[in-house]
């Protein structure tokens, strides 16, 4: 019997002590939980869209493949005149001219510009301004003149530096001429066509 009282008395001082350490636990983990600071978390600011790029497969660079005469000397053969060419850029090509009638001496010397408004692998597409002057001396008559001229026309190309030109346009023609000691003067309007071959550095 008194072993039972004092195995009585030893478990509720066992039962004391197990509630004293489960409060003094909750007392000290809220402590702490009130003491650590809460840090910051960094996010991820990335978007899906952002991703999405990041993922993407660029596309290949387009490479232009039609005919480009930006940078490039030309030079002009035709009946019956000589040239020489140059490409500012891919849309303006710049040209002197000179020609030569060796039946009748008539000397032409103009300026041409164009202006590329179709290009494609083997075909240029123009129209384009000329500008000239003339001297001539044909049947007994001499005399000075100038012209200007709207043509449009193209140029085929069997490779890169060889082509084929043509173009047409109507050119207005002012002549004059001193006979007996007076100048006379006539203008007019006359198609003019070319044929030249163009060879191209």
């Amino acid at each position: 019997m008194k072993n039972r009282k004092k195995m009585m008395s030893n478990m509720r001082h066992c039962k004391i002590i197990f509630i004293t350490l489960v409060f003094a636990n909750l007392f000290i983990t809220q402590s702490f939980a009130e003491e650590t600071p809460i840090l910051p978390q960094k996010t991820d600011t990335t978007t899906v869209s952002d991703k999405v790029k990041e993922n993407e497969v660029k596309p290949p660079e387009v490479i232009d493949t039609n005919i480009n005469l930006s940078g490039k000397l030309g030079v002009s053969i035709g009946y019956p005149y000589f040239s020489l060419k140059y490409g500012l850029s891919q849309d303006i090509t710049a040209e002197l001219r000179g020609a030569y009638n060796f039946t009748d001496p008539v000397y032409v010397v103009s300026g041409r510009g164009y202006l590329n408004i179709y290009r494609d692998k083997s075909v240029i597409g123009y129209i384009g301004l000329e500008g000239g002057w003339t001297q001539f001396d044909t049947e007994g008559t001499a005399g000075t003149g100038y012209y200007g001229m709207l043509f449009v026309g193209g140029e085929f190309f069997f490779s890169k530096g060889i082509s084929l030109g043509v173009d047409i346009g109507p050119a207005y023609i002012i002549l004059g001429t001193n006979y007996g000691g007076l100048d006379f003067s006539t203008g007019g309007l006359e198609w003019v066509y070319n044929l030249s071959v163009n060879l191209y550095f």
